[in-house]
């Protein structure tokens, strides 16, 4: 299967059952994906770290949501990702931008 690599290919090239794509799928699937939970478990266990910058803080919470709630509405996922991202801020940030008003 010239489309695979890294861990998909070796756990392909190590299959007896290679003919039966069913199995071959279901076995990368068990393998090589992670369910939707997992990110959601890291969404709201991700904390800022002292050398992020919020930014990337931001856009890592964001990769994990689209990963844990795939599809999930624009709005929902937008209110979703502030209410994150205002909890995971230090009070300090959380001051300054109530004294600069953004």
């Amino acid at each position: 299967m010239p489309c695979l690599s890294g861990k998909a290919l070796r756990l392909y090239n190590g299959m007896s059952a290679r003919k039966d794509i069913g199995k071959v799928f279901a076995t990368l699937k068990e393998t090589c994906f992670k369910p939707t939970e997992y990110y959601l478990n890291l969404f709201y266990s991700r904390a800022l770290n002292s050398s992020e910058t919020l930014a990337s803080f931001a856009r890592d919470l964001e990769r994990l949501v689209d990963k844990g709630l795939p599809g999930l509405d624009a709005n929902v996922k937008s209110k979703l990702l502030k209410a994150r991202l205002v909890s995971c801020v230090p009070e300090t940030t959380k001051n300054i931008f109530r004294i600069t008003g953004r």
